[in-house]
């Protein structure tokens, strides 16, 4: 395979355990590109139209494709460069192409059947399938039946080899497309699938979902017209698989009724987790979009003469770079908060892209194109979403790290409601519960709360979206947050959490909580904040030449008293608002470096609701803790 990109740094270079068989001492290596022999090699591309000129097959190829493709112009540029890899580990060969214009998508060569296979460019190329036009090709079909058959046969760490418990109501199948009903308490075991999707306006029809009044006749008979397209694809893609039970959440979780919600969302952990394979709409926004559908000619392969050879070989845009490729970052469901536990927590997803399909399990990732196998790769490439869950039981790093780490992923992703920040880990957060045995504290862990707590935003001014969360919990801001700047210095911790806890709303522990609080004993002192350059996301205190601080969401001065005219800092709803003068905070040192000289901490302002109290407003590092006066006290955050 060979594919080309824009403005990538070139690879390293990987060396072929053993010499590439050539056609012959009659076929002379080409100057510039050595007929694709070398390891690494990083020629202008005025070089290899020069080589083309001169008659090398190799360099016309590239230049038809590159061409074809519309990644060169077609003149001889000087500042485009291209370089070649040999990465036996892949069984390919990599060209990737630089320019200052704007990157690329990423073009395959690979090898097509034919009559005459004795070129050394046929004999190091993997033969890769072409494409169906269609996700519903029989073709398709196949590519999933094969890797389920080898999954359930092969890798007892995605166990679920038959019947599971079945969720509280699930779709019934069984008796064709005109037959489709809701079963409600069905039978004790079964095997099911689960859809995975964005609900993109999905409220404004209820009448196409399940609620109280419609959960009578859904039980008799749901008819095919009034599922969203996106529904009756879940149901094609179930029966073709053989599977006789579907599981779609507001056809399964009664929508107006707040407690059937509760109860279910808290179950999403066994749902996913049982289900035989979760169906993956990565690329629709609603339900109203079809997933079976013709592909994007975007995609399509294209066909290449190696001339003076009468040999073929195929090209195809990539979906995307290997390297990111499985984790799929770039499409709509990445982006949705409630998929990320979806995707983490089953044992097999079917990633439905526009130019192909993807199979994911807890072993390895495959793509229906053959470029991705992650069965053949090696240490960063073949982590999957299972191996953070078994990190927890303690065979990677620690769990409050890789907790950590899941919540750094999960923060960035979009929710429909702010409300749901917690109850869209919940699952995830039961199952870690089970492994930890730790009191869950609105998305953070008692036995870690020090470490939790010391984030900070990466959603410069954004505003604050006000929530019943506690403020020292990144579930108290929306938006990215990071904890990075705390966990690359490793300080040890110098305060001592003597209480905390939490309200919890409803009947999910792992759900909404109306408040919190946590009582620490640390060093606490008053300082003066000034703003920063006039910047509305950066702060500086008074007296300090070091440090700086990070606030949580864009602050403003809010009124505790009204008739004595105290103030403080609090966060605000404006995304514009700033700290136009000097005024009074708080702060605290949460741990320091090894050396001891450089404090990490927060900042606090104090709390307009809770008496005697401070609330959370930003993240302070690199403090000299010799430049301020401080003393240990006891205090309380909510």
């Amino acid at each position: 395979m060979i594919s080309i990109d824009n403005n990538i740094d070139p690879p390293p270079s990987l060396n072929l355990p053993g010499e590439i068989d050539v056609i012959g001492q009659e076929e002379a290596a080409c100057t510039s590109c050595q007929n694709f022999e070398i390891d690494l090699w990083w020629p202008p591309w005025h070089e290899i139209v020069g080589a083309r000129d001169r008659g090398c097959a190799y360099c016309s190829l590239l230049l038809d494709v590159a061409s074809s493709f519309g990644l060169w112009p077609g003149d001889v540029v000087e500042d485009y460069r291209i370089s070649c890899s040999v990465q036996s580990w892949l069984d390919t060969i990599v060209l990737r192409q630089s320019a200052q214009s704007d990157a690329g998508t990423p073009v395959a060569i690979y090898r097509a059947k034919s009559d005459q296979e004795d070129s050394h460019l046929h004999k190091r190329l993997r033969t890769l399938p072409v494409l169906a036009s269609h996700s519903n090709s029989e073709d398709t079909y196949v590519f999933i039946q094969k890797q389920l058959a080898e999954c359930i046969e092969s890798h007892p760490e995605c166990s679920s080899r038959g019947s599971v418990s079945l969720p509280l109501r699930v779709l019934d199948l069984s008796a064709g497309l005109d037959s489709i009903k809701l079963v409600v308490d069905p039978p004790r075991l079964g095997v099911f699938a689960a859809l995975s999707y964005c609900w993109g306006d999905i409220g404004k029809h209820p009448d196409r979902m399940l609620t109280k009044d419609s959960i009578t006749a859904m039980q008799q008979n749901i008819s095919w017209t009034s599922l969203f397209p996106l529904f009756r694809d879940a149901v094609t893609i179930a029966t073709k698989l053989n599977i006789p039970y579907l599981w779609i959440d507001c056809l399964c979780i009664i929508q107006d009724d707040s407690q059937d919600w509760e109860l279910e969302s808290s179950k999403m952990a066994d749902y996913y987790g049982n289900a035989l394979i979760t169906i993956s709409a990565d690329c629709n926004i609603s339900p109203e979009q079809p997933l079976l559908a013709i592909r994007d000619e975007w995609w399509r392969a294209r066909t290449f003469l190696l001339k003076g050879s009468g040999q073929h070989f195929y090209a195809r845009r990539l979906h995307s770079s290997l390297r990111n490729k499985w984790t799929l970052h770039t499409n709509p469901l990445a982006a949705r908060g409630w998929a990320w536990q979806e995707n983490l927590i089953s044992r097999r997803v079917i990633h439905y892209l526009d130019s192909e399909v993807v199979w994911e399990c807890r072993r390895l990732s495959r793509s229906e194109d053959g470029f991705l196998d992650s069965s053949q790769l090696w240490g960063r490439y073949t982590q999957t979403p299972y191996d953070l869950c078994q990190a927890f039981a303690g065979m990677a790093t620690s769990p409050a790290k890789q907790w950590l780490k899941c919540i750094e992923t999960f923060s960035g992703r979009l929710l429909t409601y702010e409300k749901d920040r917690l109850p869209a880990i919940s699952g995830i957060a039961k199952i870690m519960h089970e492994k930890l045995g730790a009191e869950y504290l609105a998305g953070l862990w008692r036995s870690s709360l020090i470490e939790g707590m010391m984030w900070n935003t990466l959603s410069l001014s954004r505003a604050y979206v006000p929530n019943s969360n506690p403020s020292w919990s990144w579930s108290s801001v929306a938006g990215k947050i990071t904890y990075n700047r705390w966990s690359s210095f490793e300080p040890h911790t110098e305060a001592v959490v003597l209480e905390a806890e939490c309200s919890i709303l409803g009947l999910n522990p792992f759900g909404e909580v109306t408040g919190g609080y946590l009582k620490i004993q640390c060093l606490f002192s008053v300082g003066t904040l000034e703003p920063h350059n006039g910047r509305s996301w950066f702060g500086r205190l008074r007296g300090s030449t070091s440090g700086s601080i990070i606030f949580d969401c864009a602050l403003e001065v809010i009124e505790l008293c009204n008739l004595c005219g105290e103030v403080s800092v609090g966060r605000s709803t404006d995304p514009s608002s700033k700290l136009s003068r000097p005024i009074r905070v708080f702060y605290i040192i949460i741990g320091k470096e090894t050396d001891g000289e450089r404090c990490f901490g927060l900042l606090l302002g104090k709390s307009p609701i809770v008496d005697g109290a401070y609330t959370r407003i930003g993240f302070l590092h690199h403090l000299k803790e010799s430049e301020h006066d401080m003393s240990i006290q006891t205090i309380t955050i909510v």
